[in-house]
């Protein structure tokens, strides 16, 4: 199984990224990207990176996990 999604995301300086709800959306000079997250996930940015993470530790919740594409 892999442990990709443990692991936090670098967020690129070109980059602007907030969220807002369970919407989270990056913006750069070429455009803007809008993901809806469940509300089991945790998304958080903390300084110039992404951490995701499952709120609770059910089956299907991690699967929704590693679907998520940020």
């Amino acid at each position: 199984m892999s442990r990709i999604g443990k692991q936090p995301v670098n967020i690129p300086k070109d980059v602007s990224v907030s969220i807002d709800g369970h919407v989270f959306t990056a913006k750069n000079s070429k455009g803007e990207l809008k993901v809806p997250f469940s509300e089991k996930i945790d998304v958080t940015i903390d300084d110039s990176v992404i951490i995701v993470k499952p709120v609770v530790e059910e089956k299907r919740v991690n699967a929704l996990w590693g679907l998520l594409v940020l």
